[in-house]
């Protein structure tokens, strides 16, 4: 990959940026309405997930609240230093199941099949047409047969590319990302959710929706 890449971007200062302009919305949400969507889809699964990925795990209080409900390792990966500092701070200092650590998505730093459910925390849109596909590889590499995968994202129903206001040559990328597994024949699709961006019901304007969708990884 490309040291100028957008994902590289991200990893060299964008991406603490981000994290500073979200941090105190972020600190502040008293739920999450997608980690609650995850865990009831999951319910039946509970005892059997063991392992967690969290991509784009931003300041760790999702991956705190998944690992809590699985009593699971969690493993957060987020290419914001900042980001993961205060995950670190706020999280596994108290939490030695709790695991955080700078990184992108085409280049995730763990085994194959180490993970019983792998969490894209809102981030797909920023990974551009040309390493998608490294990242829903890198996705699978990790996830083990019999595991689940979330996507929390933009619900546009197609592509919208959007000029991303924060930074000079960065675009954003709406899509319907869980397509890239499907499309694979062996994930399954279980559940889906598409809801409004600042709030829990369903959005009319297509820029303004977001949905959550969990995917089964079939055994074959």
């Amino acid at each position: 990959m490309s040291e100028h890449s957008q994902s590289n971007l991200f990893l060299s200062g964008e991406g603490d940026a981000w994290f500073l302009r979200n941090s105190e919305s972020l600190n502040t949400t008293p739920d999450f309405p997608d980690i609650d969507f995850i865990t009831s889809t999951l319910s039946a699964y509970q005892n059997s997930i063991s392992t967690i990925l969290e991509i784009g795990c931003g300041g760790g209080s999702k991956l705190s609240a998944l690992s809590k409900y699985f009593d699971s390792l969690g493993y957060g990966i987020d290419p914001s230093k900042k980001a993961i500092q205060s995950a670190s701070e706020n999280y596994s200092q108290a939490d030695s199941k709790l695991h955080f650590q700078t990184g992108i998505a085409t280049n995730l730093p763990y085994k194959d099949n180490q993970f019983d459910l792998v969490f894209f925390g809102f981030c797909l849109y920023l990974v551009p047409p040309n390493e998608i596909l490294g990242a829903a590889m890198e996705a699978d590499r990790v996830l083990r047969k019999g595991g689940f995968l979330a996507i929390l994202d933009f619900d546009y129903g197609q592509q919208k590319v959007n000029r991303y206001k924060h930074a000079d040559g960065v675009n954003s990328y709406k899509n319907t990302y869980s397509k890239l597994f499907t499309s694979l024949e062996y994930f399954h699709q279980v559940s889906k959710w598409s809801f409004n961006h600042s709030e829990n019901s369903f959005a009319v304007d297509k820029d303004e929706r977001i949905s959550i969708e969990v995917l089964y990884k079939e055994i074959i």
